[in-house]
């Protein structure tokens, strides 16, 4: 398996937030992407309880046309 090196920032990044997609969160891991969406819906089911913001949703067009869920947590 090849190994991804994860690049941390530092530094002021204005008033642009800074985010990452539940497909790049696999390919950085190597997981498939619905296992990171069941795990990001567990996170969110979690963040429910505690009254906390969830991660947020959208959608995007796969390689065959079909409309396809991410998710994109915020820092």
């Amino acid at each position: 398996m090849e190994t991804k090196e994860l690049t941390l920032f530092e530094g002021n990044f204005g008033e642009a937030p800074v985010t990452m997609s539940s497909r790049e969160i696999a390919s950085l891991t190597g997981k498939q992407h619905k296992h990171v969406l069941e795990d990001c819906d567990e996170l969110n089911e979690s963040y429910r309880k505690m009254e906390l913001a969830e991660i947020s949703a959208d959608y995007y067009k796969d390689t065959k046309n079909r409309e396809q869920r991410a998710l994109f947590l915020k820092g």
